[in-house]
């Protein structure tokens, strides 16, 4: 929600679906997946995050 309150015009997501992408991604986030918050990175630095977290397994490690 804090991002999407810096975003005007076409850019800012209606209330319903903000609800419905945290809805979506609540289940991601019970397992446990890693998320990387791009707010602040290039597209380059959040590219090479993700290649760190695939590299390492984590990605695809079943959580316990």
């Amino acid at each position: 929600m804090e991002r999407n309150a810096h975003r005007c015009g076409t850019r800012e997501l209606s209330e319903g679906m903000l609800r419905i992408i945290h809805d979506r991604m609540q289940r991601w986030r019970d397992l446990g997946v890693p998320v990387i918050d791009n707010l602040e990175l290039a597209v380059p630095d959040a590219a090479a995050r993700l290649w760190r977290l695939v590299d390492s397994g984590e990605v695809f490690a079943i959580p316990s």
